[in-house]
């Protein structure tokens, strides 16, 4: 009797051609970066918000590789988004980078020109005065308003190594019209969901202007503009598979795939149709974290996990492991699973 194999779902069709772009993503980012902590983040992003799986795999691909290149991660932190998007020339989803306040924050303060940064959104009923010039000065008193709608303005200040503060301001005017109305991610991601962040990381990257920046500041600069024109990303463009097609994993024939199933089955890492296997290492200790704490925002049981994976402690996950059970804590998160 002949046994129907299932096709592999859409998510294990991507998560294989991540697996299939390791020595890409190699060629493309900083040595600090390692490709399995890439793939490790996409996966993570795939679980946390399915609708990534209806993008071309192509800009999954690129989107890690320039969140390597920043060494800035998507996730609840705010460093990073990866937000969808219909590109109209190709009439496809595609995936776009976006740095958050906090990762443009973050790569401000790598260089050495800056001391201290802090940004904050002024709202209506606030006391809020300032002043350019000779002697400049900036005073902000809340009063306890928090609701996005009621922003006004958005400053920032930085202390520069020689002891000398700078800032900027911006109006909420401002901020619409010259940075949001440009941005064709305008409509969707952290422009909706994080709006007073995204406010702050304006006013941030104008204060940029004033400051001396490193190369990698300047690179995510020039990458933040390009995401508003629309233009392709210089780090992109550091990519030594940039413009190629990427090619869909060849189909498994059924002996194939039937091993493939059966290695899974007795808890071992899934073999690479190549030959290579992969995924036998432990994870490193910012991944067990990492994995920590996404378990514990799901709300099961670690118990649970470490019986259906047949793992005694959850530090014996390995990274052919993760991608699974992060998938089922995705299907969790959008309540598949009844649980």
């Amino acid at each position: 009797m002949t046994t129907a194999i299932a096709a592999p779902t859409k998510f294990e069709t991507v998560r294989d051609l991540l697996y299939k772009a390791r020595g890409r993503m190699q060629d493309a980012v900083p040595k600090h970066m390692t490709p399995e902590r890439l793939i490790k983040v996409g996966i993570a992003a795939l679980s946390r918000n399915p609708i990534l799986l209806e993008c071309t795999p192509e800009s999954l691909i690129l989107a890690l590789i320039e969140c390597g290149q920043l060494g800035l991660e998507p996730g609840p932190l705010g460093k990073a988004h990866m937000v969808p998007f219909r590109n109209s020339r190709t009439k496809q989803r595609e995936i776009q980078f976006i740095i958050g306040y906090q990762g443009m924050a973050d790569l401000v303060l790598r260089t050495e020109s800056v001391d201290s940064l802090d940004a904050r959104c002024v709202y209506e009923g606030d006391r809020f005065d300032y002043e350019y010039g000779l002697n400049q000065k900036l005073l902000h008193r809340p009063q306890g308003e928090t609701d996005p709608n009621r922003i006004t303005h958005a400053y920032a200040i930085a202390r520069t190594s020689d002891g000398e503060p700078v800032f900027e301001v911006l109006t909420r005017d401002a901020i619409e019209k010259g940075h949001r109305s440009r941005s064709k991610a305008k409509d969707s991601g952290p422009w909706v969901t994080d709006y007073a962040a995204m406010c702050k990381k304006t006013v941030v990257l104008v204060l940029c202007k004033l400051l001396r920046k490193s190369p990698e500041l300047e690179a995510a600069i020039a990458h933040d503009y390009s995401v508003e024109v629309g233009s392709p990303s210089p780090l992109a463009q550091l990519d030594p598979g940039y413009g190629e097609a990427v090619e869909p994993p060849a189909k498994k024939t059924k002996t194939q795939e039937t091993s493939r199933r059966m290695t899974a089955k007795k808890g071992n890492p899934p073999v690479d149709l190549e030959g290579d296997v992969y995924g036998r290492e432990k994870l490193s200790a910012t991944d067990i974290k990492d994995l920590n704490a996404n378990i514990g925002a799901s709300g099961i049981p670690i118990k649970t996990i470490l019986k259906k994976w047949n793992l005694k402690r959850i530090e014996d996950v390995t990274k052919g492991k993760a991608p699974e059970i992060y998938e089922f804590l995705g299907k969790v998160a959008k309540g598949a699973l009844g649980i």
